[in-house]
């Protein structure tokens, strides 16, 4: 088997919520497959993801789920009809809910398109596609939300419903997963590739406008659910990501500090000690004797009178 992939970035083996949908898909199955980043929707022709087998190309995360298990790389082995059936309903949900803000977040919201989407799909693209397929998939998108929202009136009124929605799914989502490591218990399943190739990208991109990543990233146990499948099946890009961050820089915000205040502290008391010099002297407490220049006269001293304190 091979597949043809967009690349990744973020520490995701592929930015595209579908291809890692069926690149998780393939490793949860246990399949033996190649991965070949082409980064050119123009090799096929419906686009990436494509999986190529015995002459057969796929491109849909159903039917290739279906071509597996017709292969007998079975991802749900454990699971009962009712499980199976709940697997389905909960994919549903993430199409019709989840999928649309994601397509929204990506190409429609023109500042995440301008910073982060067209960018980083314009890297990835071979010239002149570059140039052209950025902009393309955008109205695409577009034309895609506004025939879903149709009978919304304007773009702020579809913004907010296609989010409001989507709050909802997570939440459901988050609700489901609960305190487990997957959905259906200790291993992964269909439903888990599923969702994780629809959370990673929402949770790894750096967003400027980050309304609904900032919902996700108040699901600690859906942020954990993605970092553990990254960890599980994608720690070698994982670690590359790393590597590639520069050090964090020495924090010495306590060392330009702590210079100023000893130097404060040890000017306040000498200011301290001046004040109450001058406020025992101006009071009579303290009295000072000056040298007098005649020698003769033995009733001046030549030093600081002790105190006096009286009664």
């Amino acid at each position: 088997m091979e597949l043809e992939i967009w690349s990744g970035e973020w520490g995701l083996p592929s930015i595209d919520c579908q291809c890692l949908q069926v690149l998780t898909l393939l490793k949860i199955s246990g399949a033996v497959f190649e991965v070949n980043k082409t980064n050119n929707p123009l090799f096929t022709t419906e686009g990436l993801p494509a999986l190529k087998h015995e002459k057969r190309n796929l491109h849909n995360f159903h039917h290739i789920l279906t071509y597996l298990n017709e292969k007998n790389y079975v991802p749900d082995p454990n699971l009962n009809a009712k499980e199976l059936a709940e697997s389905l309903a909960y994919r549903n949900m993430v199409e019709q809910k989840l999928f649309p803000a994601l397509r929204y977040v990506w190409w429609v919201d023109e500042k995440n398109f301008e910073n982060v989407t067209r960018p980083r799909y314009a890297k990835m693209l071979p010239f002149p596609l570059n140039f052209f397929y950025p902009g393309h998939y955008r109205r695409i998108n577009e034309s895609a939300i506004h025939s879903l929202y149709q009978h919304l009136e304007t773009d702020t009124d579809i913004q907010i419903e296609i989010f409001k929605e989507a709050e909802k799914c997570l939440t459901c989502l988050s609700n489901r997963l609960g305190d487990k490591d997957f959905f259906f218990g200790s291993h992964p399943s269909t439903l888990d590739s599923f969702v994780f190739g629809c959370l990673a990208p929402l949770l790894k991109a750096p967003f400027t406008a980050n309304v609904l990543q900032n919902h996700l990233k108040a699901c600690p146990n859906l942020v954990k659910f993605v970092n553990r499948i990254l960890q599980r099946y994608f720690s070698r890009e994982l670690k590359e990501y790393e590597k590639e961050q520069p050090p964090k820089a020495k924090d010495t915000s306590k060392s330009e500090v702590f210079p100023n205040k000893t130097r404060n502290q040890i000017l306040a008391t000498l200011f301290a000690i001046t004040a109450m010099l001058s406020f025992g002297i101006s009071t009579g407490i303290f009295s000072i004797s000056l040298h007098n220049s005649d020698p003769d006269d033995d009733d001046i001293s030549d030093f600081v009178n002790e105190e006096q304190f009286s009664e």
